[in-house]
């Protein structure tokens, strides 16, 4: 196979087809932007382990304690089931439903959901301790959920909501859309990305990332999936030093809202793995909910808002989706009549 069909169409832009110096085309290639590689990274990372869904109109939405805590048992109980039917295992499962506000980046953004879902394989004791449970605890589903329009506008067609999940098996993944359309009598459905709709979802989202530091790329936050929530960073040497610069100044820096307490974990990992060969990749792990795709896998801390801007830019990229698919129906029934 040649090494043009392996390129992808933004490459091709790069490198015309139609020069005959192969010089020049090899000197194009060497000096590909970074946008293009997090964009091809972005592109992968979304391909192989996240799914994107439009959500129709939520109905019987109640965020109150006694009902967050009913969803999360329902989630529970019915993850539960289909691992004792697939696997014969008794399972322990563990649920989380809980709204993030910070999420909502616009006055017409309510909240977003946070949806995970871990499991622990059974223990010989049959207690089980929490030292053990905290262990072998596994995360086998995380979901976001966006809410988007205040409590009254879940009717509106305008503020059709989105899921963004990331699951290790189709059969969780399809576990957790059967029990959401249930719980919001709604209906879910796969969504997939044009090339020139993840361009545009990168390039609004690397607008909200690289504002006046042009040694944060791409900043997009994900769910990890690693027990306890433990990450492991593999940061260039560019980007450690940049790193470890700002923790030992204790900088706030606007592209990267984190808290104190976050890069106190962070310098003491620096400080562990100093010795490591910065030339590869230094790995440092710290406690974290969220990860950060950049550069090809690896990863960086970033702030909420930039999930949020991602969500609000999935939102709006399958609205028009779903506009255009409405006026090709429209077009198709006035043809015919």
């Amino acid at each position: 196979m040649s090494k043009r069909q392996n390129k992808s169409p933004l490459d091709e832009r790069q490198t015309s087809p139609r020069s005959g110096n192969n010089k020049e085309n090899k000197k194009s290639r060497a000096k590909k932007p970074k946008d293009a590689e997090n964009l091809e990274a972005l592109r992968a990372f979304m391909s192989r382990n996240g799914k994107l869904y439009s959500v129709s109109r939520l109905f019987h939405v109640d965020f109150s304690e006694v009902s967050i805590k009913r969803y999360k048992k329902i989630i529970r109980e019915r993850v539960k089931g289909v691992l004792i039917s697939k696997t014969g295992t008794d399972y322990k499962v563990e649920a989380t439903f809980e709204v993030q506000p910070e999420l909502g980046e616009t006055s017409h953004d309510h909240s977003s959901i946070f949806i995970q879902v871990s499991v622990i394989p059974p223990s010989q004791d049959e207690e089980g301790d929490d030292e053990y449970l905290a262990e072998n605890a596994k995360t086998m589903y995380s979901g976001y959920l966006t809410c988007r329009g205040r409590d009254k506008a879940y009717a509106s067609v305008s503020q059709l909501p989105l899921l963004l999940a990331f699951a290790r098996t189709t059969t969780l993944s399809a576990c957790i859309n059967s029990t959401l359309q249930v719980l919001f009598d709604c209906i879910i459905r796969p969504v997939e990305l044009s090339t020139q709709e993840m361009e545009l979802l990168f390039t609004q989202c690397l607008a909200a990332t690289t504002r006046d530091d042009s040694k944060i790329a791409l900043g997009l936050t994900f769910p990890c999936f690693k027990k306890d929530d433990v990450i492991e960073l593999a940061l260039s040497s560019e980007n450690f030093q940049h790193l470890k610069k700002l923790v030992k100044t204790r900088q706030q820096s606007s592209d990267m809202a984190v808290s104190k307490k976050l890069f106190d974990k962070l310098y003491q990992s620096l400080n562990t793995n100093l010795s490591m060969d910065l030339q590869s990749c230094t790995l440092i792990k710290f406690q974290l909910s969220n990860i950060v795709l950049h550069n090809s896998g690896k990863f960086l801390v970033s702030s909420t808002a930039v999930m949020a801007t991602f969500l609000k830019s999935l939102c709006n990229i399958c609205l028009q989706k779903e506009i255009r698919l409405l006026r090709d129906i429209t077009d198709i029934v006035i043809d015919e009549d």
